[in-house]
């Protein structure tokens, strides 16, 4: 009998399978399907599945006695050419079909084991295992085998992105600036259009190769944009490639480098990762999986002309290209590449086709109709697994400047997007029990609670926020999102400011860490700086959370906010008729109409300033800082009954509401704004 584990199938990068041997001995197996069939088997929890399933799954467009008459053919020349060697490692019990894995290593399970330690090596070597994509070259035009290929692609290209950022960054902290760079060059080989991958090579090359080989490459990444995406680079490709041109990206010398090499590599394979290690392979795989974005995914599909002009469809396609500039804007949201797109322009094709084809969460549709100088833009966002409509909007224009009225309308469809995935998603999340969830369920599930504002609920947020980052320590949205929560909590009154206040900053600045460039990350930052009544620095954040995604409407709505502290009125209110020109369903309910009050309470007029409380509280009746606001303005304005029924349901929101407690919590930077704001609180009786 052979020793266990002499037979070696590689699946990564293509298939093969070999008798271990000095050379290894290789099989031949000669029908595709049965090719087809190994890797299944092999990668099936339980290394086999029932006839009537395997024949479905690999002869689906045939008759059920073909069908199965075809997997038993299969079956037979997989014996023959495996007979030579092992012919055991085939076996059929009654309905079953499946792999004696005790003579069998399979490089793709080797590669998620290793992909799980915190050991360099370990991870080194998985990086080494990863030779290309699952099964290259074996692809079958057959719907549930098709199905099943693509979640273990995409399933095991996350863990080796993830394998491959961990070990450049290890490479780059000792030195090792070469390695780093092959490294990246593989990571960015993935997926090319991930310009945030792409801006950790050009980094890379900026210290180790210097500024004219970085140039180089992003002068590259830009004509790919350009050619598959027609788009130019994000904001932060173009600030850090001004970086590089104006030299601020600090070299690594080639003498200190060849210094430290000697000792770098032991270093290298000793350590334990300082970065979240990969997340390990899900359990309990069903048959045919699906694997689930860290993020919500959508697809802009090329708009219907509806002109009686059919050479105006350039106009509808310059359109599309804008509206998926503006939507590659939003960080937390995954956009499907042109290229794949294109394939549906005058196709019939429903969302749930299109789900099954590019593995979309949402698909975003519609039409566009030119006469003269008018367009209409009409356009609708589906949820691709179910084919509800979840959100519409007709966009009718005036086309004097038709590169402007183009610009606009992606702006808008871009703003009013993002609020309704985040609903769309917590919706979903809502309908799977808490311990079901996954990291993304508990981020969009957390979000849902923000508006439903209690004391109770946002405890609740924050566990699942914990959870989040329990599952996928890497995700920036969950650090964001628990940072906002947090300083909520202390400036509601739930929570003590000293300790929960720095909590809050250290979330935030971990999300910036994690994603520079992700646009929820500043704001939370800049939500900490506010609170902390740091108005100027808050500023700053949400003007970077702006240049990231400029239809970023609640960075308006806090921008807003921030200039309201510091008395600028009318500067604040413009922000606000910005942010829902941008969007008119806020992100969070009740905020809008809560910056417009502060603004008025700081232009001393109160009148105005209690009506847009009023109005903030019907939005979101447990918004704490409207009720202050509407108990303030209702009795600097002398509407004293008013001011009286807001404070007793101030006091049943916060029990305990004190001067202290509310002069703790206010974010003024001008004293004789706190100075009006607690004396109102005062004349009511609160001591």
């Amino acid at each position: 009998m052979r020793r266990p584990g002499n037979i070696k199938l590689e699946l990564l990068g293509g298939f093969a399978i070999n008798v271990a041997g000095n050379p290894p001995t290789p099989i031949r197996i000669s029908p595709k399907k049965g090719r087809a069939l190994l890797a299944y088997l092999a990668m099936h929890p339980q290394h086999s599945g029932r006839r009537e399933q395997l024949a479905t799954l690999l002869w689906g467009d045939r008759l059920d006695k073909q069908a199965r008459q075809s997997l038993r053919q299969c079956v037979r020349w997989l014996r023959r050419d495996l007979a030579r060697t092992e012919p055991a490692l085939l076996y059929s019990d009654g309905d079953k079909i499946g792999l004696q894995t005790q003579f069998l290593t399979v490089d793709a399970d080797e590669f998620a084991e290793r992909a799980r330690s915190a050991e360099s090596g370990e991870l080194e070597r998985a990086a080494d295992l990863y030779r290309g994509e699952f099964l290259a070259g074996c692809d079958l035009d057959m719907e549930a085998f098709a199905d099943w290929l693509r979640a273990e692609r995409s399933r095991l290209q996350a863990i080796a992105a993830q394998i491959f950022v961990q070990c450049a960054e290890r490479f780059d902290a000792v030195g090792l600036g070469a390695k780093a760079i092959d490294t990246t060059v593989r990571l960015v080989a993935l997926d090319p259009l991930r310009e945030d991958w792409q801006r950790r090579l050009l980094r890379l090359r900026a210290r180790y190769e210097g500024c004219d080989a970085a140039l180089a490459d992003a002068r590259a990444l830009t004509a790919l944009l350009k050619k598959e995406l027609n788009v130019e680079p994000a904001a932060a490709t173009k600030a850090l490639v001004a970086e590089i041109e104006r030299g601020e990206i600090a070299s690594v010398s080639i003498a200190a480098r060849t210094a430290r090499t000697r000792d770098a590599m032991k270093t290298v394979r000793a350590a334990p990762v300082a970065t979240s290690p990969a997340p390990a392979e899900p359990q309990g795989r069903s048959a045919i999986p699906r694997p689930r974005s860290d993020k919500p995914s959508v697809v802009v599909l090329p708009l219907v002309n509806l002109s009686e002009d059919q050479d105006r469809e350039h106009f509808a396609d310059a359109i599309v290209m804008d509206i998926i500039t503006a939507l590659s804007w939003i960080r937390s949201l995954s956009v499907v590449a042109c290229s794949s797109r294109l394939a549906y322009r005058g196709c019939a094709a429903g969302a749930k086709q299109i789900r099954r084809d590019l593995e979309v969460d949402y698909v975003l549709e519609g039409s566009v109709r030119r006469a003269r100088n008018r367009v209409r833009v009409t356009v609708q966002l589906v949820d691709a697994g179910t084919g509800i409509n979840i959100w519409a909007q007709r966009y009718d224009r005036t086309l004097g400047d038709v590169l402007l009225a183009q610009s606009e309308i992606a702006a808008d469809i871009a703003a009013s997007i993002e609020p309704r995935l985040y609903a769309a998603e917590g919706i979903r999340a809502r309908r799977l029990p808490l311990d079901a969830l996954d990291a993304r369920g508990c981020v969009m599930r957390a979000h849902a609670l923000i508006n439903m504002r209690s004391r109770q609920n946002y405890n609740l947020a924050e566990e699942l926020l914990d959870r989040a980052i329990d599952l996928a320590p890497d995700c920036a949205q969950a650090y964001s999102l628990l940072a906002y929560v947090l300083a909520l909590d202390v400036v509601y009154g739930w929570k003590p400011r000293e300790r929960f206040m720095a909590l809050a900053g250290d979330a935030a600045r971990t999300a910036v860490l994690l994603d520079v460039d992700a646009p929820w990350a500043h704001l939370a930052l800049g939500f900490v700086h506010a609170q902390c009544r740091s108005a100027e620095e808050a500023i700053l954040e949400y003007e970077k959370a702006l240049a990231l995604n400029p239809s970023f409407s609640l960075a308006h709505t806090y921008l807003g906010s921030a200039l309201s502290h510091l008395g600028r009125t009318e500067a604040a209110l413009a922000q606000i008729d910005v942010a829902e020109s941008l969007s008119p369903r806020e992100m969070f309910f009740g905020v809008n109409n809560y910056v417009r009050a502060n603004a008025h309470f700081a232009a001393e007029r109160y009148h105005v300033a209690g009506i847009f409380a009023r109005r903030s509280v019907r939005e979101s009746p447990g918004i704490v800082t409207s009720h202050r606001q509407l108990v303030v303005n209702c009795a600097l304005a002398g509407e004293l009954p008013l001011a009286r029924a807001a404070l007793r349901t101030l006091l049943r929101l916060v029990p305990g509401t004190s001067l202290a407690s509310i002069n703790e919590a206010l974010p003024y930077g001008r004293d004789k704004d706190r100075s009006r704001f607690l004396d109102a609180f005062s004349r009511m009786g609160l001591g």
